[in-house]
């Protein structure tokens, strides 16, 4: 992404963009693949699972309405600016309380180095199907490196989902 001092702040800040909870239907996208067979405390308070881990893109540092976001794996790197993960969960839990879910994101890039984030969202009572999401980024295109990532979601410390999507090069002129 970029090794300047500047982008480097501009990335910490982009870090902790929108990480979301909404109340929103699940998504149709394929089932989040949990890596573990853990599952973390908060999640046994809400009675969750994860039902799908999806990713869209926007340009600018801020997360795109549900209904506008266009779900993909592949993204052209001189078009690429912000690139966000959404992660459905499902709840079952009867509640009267609000639940913590401490998350941890990791990033794995191409080249095999990693960008963390952390951040804590309240589920509130009442919530059934809370969309967690977050992105990373630039404002300028081209700092997104060719390859696949792969992104590694943890709740307390466990993780509850993986996921991963490629960035090409344009191939074609005009394409």
């Amino acid at each position: 992404m970029g090794t300047g001092g500047s982008n480097v702040r501009q990335l910490l800040k982009v870090t902790l963009l929108a990480l979301i909870v909404l109340a929103g239907v699940p998504g149709t996208g394929k089932a989040a693949n949990n890596p573990s067979p853990k599952v973390p405390e908060s999640f046994r308070q809400l009675d969750a699972r994860a039902i799908s881990l999806k990713f869209y893109a926007t340009d600018t540092p801020k997360g795109a309405p549900m209904a506008s976001r266009a779900y993909t794996t592949d993204f052209i790197r001189s078009d690429t600016h912000y690139i966000w993960w959404e992660l459905q969960l499902k709840a079952k839990a009867k509640r009267d309380k609000t639940v913590r879910l401490p998350i941890k994101v990791v990033w794995q890039r191409p080249n095999g180095t990693e960008f963390r984030q952390t951040h804590t969202v309240n589920i509130a009572p009442g919530l059934e199907h809370p969309c967690l999401a977050g992105g990373w980024g630039a404002a300028k295109t081209g700092g997104w490196l060719p390859g696949t990532y792969q992104i590694t979601i943890l709740i307390d410390e466990i993780p509850v989902a993986k996921g991963s999507f490629e960035v090409f090069e344009k191939l074609l002129k005009g394409h």
